[in-house]
């Protein structure tokens, strides 16, 4: 639930407490309103929120053309939480898709060659047509760094909703700081819940869907 307060200073502010989150309005009124439930239409806002900013910043990394591998994995991590949440209804998560994404990302971030020894070996080589840098193996690493950096800071302000698509948000956040054991462990998350089958899946990225009427909102004066 949350607390909406309106007040004249023009001013909003969103605190959150528990299950509320508090608003401040118009001093002599208070709209209380019960967000237990999202629309399906609130899950189409994150899965377009997702290919806006997020994915013009993934595009950014792929452009630079520093590292190849690097920029695959950022798209596909990045993918999953419009994927879980778009056509909420219809697709009821994409059990299959979602899968096969986080299974070949796992691949990839967890051979055995060593995720980031690839990576450098992909600046080194693709020194003379990689953009953004000083033409040196350091300075590519570093623009890599800020473009992934960038990629992080879109994914952070995604309207979340569940658990699961925390779990997506968190490992895309991750791996555009270079956390990548972080990345992985959040990977590894969800393909727990995906590896009990599309059911629980659905029950998973649908966790929070109100399809029914819009909840209640009741309005009280303040003493």
């Amino acid at each position: 639930m949350y607390i909406q307060v309106a007040n004249n200073m023009n001013w909003l502010q969103k605190i959150s407490y528990d299950e509320f989150e508090i608003i401040p309005g118009e001093m002599e009124q208070v709209h209380v309103q019960d967000k237990s439930g999202f629309t399906p239409e609130d899950f189409q806002n994150l899965a377009n929120a997702q290919i806006d900013a997020p994915e013009n910043a993934m595009r950014n990394i792929q452009f630079s053309n520093i590292a190849p591998l690097y920029g695959w994995t950022t798209e596909h991590v990045g993918d999953l939480t419009h994927r879980m949440s778009e056509h909420i209804e219809g697709l009821v998560g994409q059990h299959e898709i979602i899968k096969d994404k986080v299974d070949k990302t796992l691949y990839y971030l967890t051979q055995g060659y060593g995720f980031l020894k690839e990576i450098k070996e992909q600046i080194k080589g693709n020194l003379g047509v990689s953009q953004g840098h000083d033409n040196t193996p350091e300075g590519a690493m570093i623009t890599l760094k800020e473009l992934g950096q960038k990629y992080a800071n879109e994914h952070r302000k995604l309207p979340v909703i569940n658990n699961v698509q925390t779990i997506a948000r968190d490992a895309a956040i991750a791996l555009g700081e270079f956390r990548l054991e972080d990345s992985i462990g959040s990977l590894n998350e969800l393909l727990n819940v995906l590896n009990k089958g599309p059911e629980v899946w659905k029950q998973a990225a649908q966790e929070r869907l109100h399809l029914g009427e819009q909840p209640n909102q009741e309005e009280l004066r303040l003493v």
